[in-house]
């Protein structure tokens, strides 16, 4: 079903947001399962078709809603990735996926077009991957971050 997604309050055309086709109706009977952890997506068997009228997704109304919905993927997945035994992440990894990530959406996938929410986007969409990195920053640290924090706590007086 293809989506059109209304993002700070506008109709976005750039950054991935159209086309997006999302599978959301089918017969229940035919589901396998869902794929996925972010973004889950149904897993059928059956022929998928397309619709031809676009399903109207309002998101991102706020930046303290979205980024509230943002910590809790993030942590998702910085957990894969760890589970995936990602290399150590260090300050220059840090400030390389998070500059890429604001290159691809705003020259990348044109956000430029969208003005000032494209901008805002983009960063969005940066610091989420800032998130993720330095989330995995902290599961990899040995010992952890609560460790410390411990440790710290029982030399004081």
């Amino acid at each position: 079903m293809p989506r059109k997604n209304y993002w700070w309050g506008e109709e976005f055309t750039t950054l991935g947001a159209n086309p997006d086709y999302v599978t959301r109706l089918f017969n229940k009977s035919k589901l396998l399962k869902w794929k996925g952890i972010i973004h889950e997506s149904p897993e059928i068997n059956g022929t998928v078709g397309t619709l031809q009228q676009q399903l109207i997704h309002l998101t991102h109304r706020d930046l303290f809603s979205g980024l509230r919905k943002s910590f809790s993927w993030t942590k998702m997945e910085a957990r894969l990735l760890y589970q995936a035994h990602h290399p150590p992440v260090t300050w220059w990894r840090l400030a390389k996926v998070t500059m890429e990530m604001f290159i691809k959406k705003y020259f990348g996938q044109s956000g430029w077009k969208q003005g000032t929410p494209g901008f805002i986007e983009s960063v969005v969409q940066a610091w989420n991957r800032f998130m993720v990195y330095e989330q995995l920053w902290e599961m990899q640290q040995k010992p952890s971050l609560q460790e410390r924090y411990q440790q710290i706590d029982n030399k004081l007086p």
